[in-house]
């Protein structure tokens, strides 16, 4: 069942994944791509959104990694029934 994340690698990023795991490789690839520099973080957070004020304000309009479509975080929100 896919679920929100939030995946902290060298900033905090909300990911759209079936598990954990599939979200921590998400984040990572997403962050090497779109940062040069980037390397294998020593520790990596995953946890699963279980509420929106776990998401930084400058993610609700944004679309999660992982996402396939147009949604933006705050459609999965919505989709997904996360509570405030």
């Amino acid at each position: 069942m896919t679920k929100l994340y939030s995946v902290t690698v060298e900033r905090t990023i909300i990911v759209v994944a079936d598990d954990e795991e599939t979200a921590e490789e998400l984040a990572e690839e997403g962050e090497r791509n779109e940062v040069n520099n980037c390397h294998d973080a020593d520790h990596v957070s995953v946890v699963e959104v279980t509420s929106t004020s776990q998401i930084p304000n400058n993610w609700f309009t944004g679309m999660p990694y992982g996402g396939d479509d147009e949604r933006t975080v705050r459609d999965w929100i919505e989709e997904l029934s996360v509570p405030k």
